[in-house]
């Protein structure tokens, strides 16, 4: 059975319905006192103000750091007091210069880092991994080591999201006491007997070998390489890698530990930072050639489309870009387990934003691309193979159901969420999240099974007849179409998170801001279920009998959201 673990250490896309973070354990600490302060508002824009009074006023919040700039324009926004985990309250509201988790956006470091070192002579975009290791390196896939330095940046490089032996001792820290040691023994075996997909994959293990393979360059390792090459020369004396003074995380009215990234993978979400110097580095990217830093960086190669990302959005060596309706948004956002962070400018507006928050439940990454002026793109994908579409048996108590989920092949193990299957070559799949590929059989031209291809072992699931007992339409009930139109409306969630809910024949299609439309299926009157994630929607009714809300019911939260008059949308 394939093992599915995630941990986030920040995402380029919108947040998605079942994105599995962490579920902490809970702490019982005195100093729940620290979570409601009023928000400190410097100088902003009524947009971002009224979006940080929602978030106070929803208590899911320890702290906010907001920075922002418009041409000549500029202010900040923040909310809350420092508090750092394990240590007594500081008593200072937060500012510019509280240190968060910036999660991912230590990414944009890292490439910055591998510019800088095509800059001095020392690398090229096409050194390979080999180049570095050296040719007595064993990799059980050769191809493993035939992967570039850019394609590790741009996450091409068909390796998975995580290390296969990535197994956290503590849940609360999970990248914690992973080194070079394992780094080096995960490399020696991924994806072994699977073929690579060098199309676009979001990997934090990729971008993590990429600052480790740099810190080798330079003769020492990463965190000191990019402190004294990058950090240093764009004077971000606020960022380093030490957990001083670091704002504790934040997720269900308690404060949680901060994550700590071993040196093999602090290049893909290692660094702590505040908005000060995230705006020095924005700032820097809005206008790098005309700046007086001292970095070799080629400018123009940082601000180049090389490939499609997900999501609709494409990816720079750097950055990846979202589009507005006048010009490219560079950006980069980040989550770790309780804290989530977003950077973003835009050359033609001369705007830049850093927003940091000390919470599980808040992703500034909406208001970070609303506010400046993203429009979405519309997302072209190659058409799916419908063949696949079914059940599959592993074992006698694990099935797999392939199924198609917005113009996107998806797989999903009993009592596990549903992950995205990638093509590779034909009828092979790829695990993006995890060590793992697929490869489906055929006879005469049918789809008879699959081998699931792990740790260099193939397993075969024969495709199944029908579904399996409690599986599929087997758990659903029919309503009619005149019952199913009592639902079709638009829902708010948030202020930039809305439901939106369309009748697909005998069936619900239900769309969040910014992802793909997802059937829900009645399991009885105004109770639907998804499949592709373990979540329900809860209709609410008024004393009339008319629709008026829902509740999302997932991993044990209740989310509401009111519905919307249509002079409201």
């Amino acid at each position: 059975m394939v093992v599915m673990k995630v941990y986030t250490a920040g995402s380029q896309s919108i947040p998605r319905i079942g994105r599995n973070l962490m579920t902490p354990l809970r702490f019982s600490l005195c100093i729940l006192t620290l979570l409601f302060f009023p928000a400190f508002l410097l100088a902003g824009e009524p947009e971002l103000e009224a979006w940080l009074k929602e978030q106070e006023m929803s208590g899911d919040a320890l702290g906010i750091s907001v920075q922002w700039q418009r041409g000549e324009e500029s202010g900040a926004l923040t909310m809350g007091r420092e508090m750092v985990w394990g240590a007594e309250e500081k008593g200072d509201p937060v500012d510019g210069q509280t240190r968060f988790e910036i999660g991912s956006i230590t990414k944009v470091l890292t490439h910055l880092l591998l510019a800088e070192s095509i800059g001095q002579g020392k690398v090229k975009d096409d050194t390979s991994i080999i180049d570095i290791l050296g040719s007595d390196f064993a990799f059980s896939q050769p191809e493993v080591g035939k992967i570039t330095l850019r394609e590790l940046a741009t996450h091409s490089s068909g390796l998975p999201r995580l290390p296969r032996n990535m197994v956290p001792m503590d849940a609360l820290d999970p990248y914690k006491g992973f080194g070079d040691v394992a780094l080096m023994n995960c490399l020696r075996d991924v994806r072994a007997k699977q073929p690579l997909r060098k199309g676009y994959a979001y990997s934090n293990l990729g971008v993590g070998l990429l600052g480790h393979l740099l810190g080798k360059v330079h003769g020492g390792d990463y965190r000191s390489t990019v402190i004294e090459q990058v950090l240093k020369p764009l004077g971000m004396t606020r960022s380093d890698f030490t957990d001083k003074d670091v704002m504790a995380g934040f997720q269900n009215g308690e404060p949680l530990p901060i994550w700590h990234i071993e040196d093999a993978l602090a290049g893909a979400g290692g660094l702590y930072s505040c908005t000060d110097d995230l705006m020095r580095l924005g700032r820097w990217g809005l206008d790098a050639s005309s700046s007086q830093v001292s970095l070799k960086v080629d400018t123009q190669r940082m601000l180049e489309i090389v490939g499609e990302a997900s999501g609709g959005f494409q990816i720079t060596p750097v950055w990846h870009v979202a589009t507005s309706e006048k010009g490219p948004i560079y950006f980069h956002n980040g989550a770790t387990g309780a804290q989530r962070s977003f950077l973003g400018f835009r050359p033609d507006s001369g705007q830049v934003i850093a927003l940091l928050v000390s919470s599980a439940a808040i992703d500034p990454t909406n208001i970070g691309l609303k506010w400046l002026g993203y429009t979405a793109r519309e997302i072209k994908r190659p058409p799916v193979d419908t063949t696949l579409i079914g059940h599959y048996r592993l074992t006698d108590a694990v099935t797999i159901e392939i199924a198609e989920v917005g113009g996107t092949l998806t797989g999903q193990f009993t009592g596990q969420p549903a992950f995205v299957l990638e093509p590779i070559s034909d009828d092979w799949y790829a695990f993006t999240i995890s060590d793992a590929s697929l490869r489906f059989l055929r006879k005469d031209e049918k789809v008879i099974a699959f081998e699931l291809v792990q740790f260099g072992i193939a397993q075969r699931a024969e495709r199944m007849e029908k579904p399996p007992a409690g599986k599929g339409e087997n758990e659903s009930i029919l309503l009619s179409e005149k019952e199913l139109d009592e639902y079709v409306g638009h829902y708010q969630l948030s202020g930039q998170l809305i439901f939106r809910i369309q009748r697909n024949g005998r069936t619900l299609d239900v769309q969040l801001t910014g992802q793909p439309s997802v059937p829900v299926y009645a399991r009885e009157k105004d109770v639907f279920f998804y499949k592709v994630v373990e979540a329900e929607i809860h209709f609410e009714r008024n004393d009339e009998g008319q629709i008026q809300g829902l509740v999302l019911h997932q991993n044990g939260l209740k989310m509401r959201a009111g519905r919307l008059s249509s002079a409201d949308r």
